[in-house]
């Protein structure tokens, strides 16, 4: 499992501590308006190998990463922020072969630099999708199909739970069963 311990070297933080403040500001910002909603969402990827390992960001992430339950979940997540003067949404499309896109939550004024990734799962299962899933470190899943990397997160994130997460400065939302969510995803030893 994972553990809490010094983070680990060589990396640089490649935010800034302003951009961390930033973060912050949209982890939380994006929380309360989809909590208040009712609309269920788990922070994911490097975000919750963050909160797992360290209970913060990892140094050499870029983004903050959430995935929703269901594509409609995604789109009344989103709609939430219609017309909002403070945030911002925008398509994006996560890596070049998801056949689906996902879209981006942000300030308005810039609206670039730190920003959430949103994503749901067919998006995420377009971009882990290959014959067979080879994660960075190796690991080799063995979930092939679209319907199947898409039922894994259904399955092992939701209904969310809250961890504590900046040092207790913030909850967020990760999935149900995070370790094994991030056993499936990045293998054994994540």
């Amino acid at each position: 499992a994972g553990s809490t311990g010094p983070i680990c070297e060589p990396f640089e933080a490649t935010w800034s501590a302003s951009d961390s403040v930033v973060a912050l500001e949209l982890i939380e910002a994006f929380g309360r308006r989809l909590d208040g909603a009712g609309i269920d969402h788990a922070f994911s990827d490097g975000t919750l190998l963050g909160a797992m390992r360290y209970g913060t960001f990892l140094p050499w992430d870029d983004d903050v990463d959430v995935m929703m339950p269901s594509e409609a979940a995604s789109a009344r997540a989103r709609a939430l922020f219609e017309g909002d003067p403070t945030y911002c949404t925008r398509s994006s499309r996560p890596l070049i072969y998801a056949t689906t896109d996902g879209w981006r939550f942000s300030r308005c004024a810039p609206p670039h630099y730190p920003f959430i990734d949103v994503v749901a799962p067919t998006t995420r299962a377009d971009m882990n999708q290959k014959d067979t899933v080879l994660h960075s470190n190796g690991h080799v899943g063995n979930w092939s199909s679209r319907a199947a990397l898409a039922q894994i997160d259904e399955h092992l994130g939701f209904p969310s739970q809250r961890v504590a997460f900046a040092n207790g400065s913030v909850q967020i939302r990760v999935p149900r069963q995070p370790e094994e969510w991030l056993r499936h995803n990045y293998g054994e030893h994540w």
